[in-house]
Parts: structure tokens; sequence; C-alpha cells
């Protein structure tokens, strides 16, 4: 509860609060996956630039 009420005091809050490690690390790897595919796929994303 402590940390739900000092993150609402803070002048920018996170949009996603996350407790504890676990949930930490479950959202840390999720994201790192991501990040992953979206690198795996950036030739062909960004081959369809249009031309200006």
């Amino acid at each position: 509860m402590t940390a739900i009420i000092a993150c609402a005091d803070t002048a920018v809050a996170p949009r996603r609060l996350l407790l504890g490690s676990g949930a930490y690390t479950r959202v840390h790897a999720a994201l790192r996956d991501r990040l992953a595919e979206l690198e795996a796929n950036r030739a062909i994303t960004c081959a369809m630039d249009m031309d200006r």
C-alpha cells in the first residue's frame, strides 16, 4: 500500500506500476522479447518507407 501512495504523490506517476520482483522479472522478459522481435524485422519494416 505504501508504494501505491508514494507513487500517487510523485510529480510524474508511472503509467503502469509493477509491484514485486516477480512482476518486474516477467514484464522485463516480455519487453525484451518484443524488442528482439521488433529488431529482427527492422529491415522489412524500414523497406516499406515511402519516398517523399
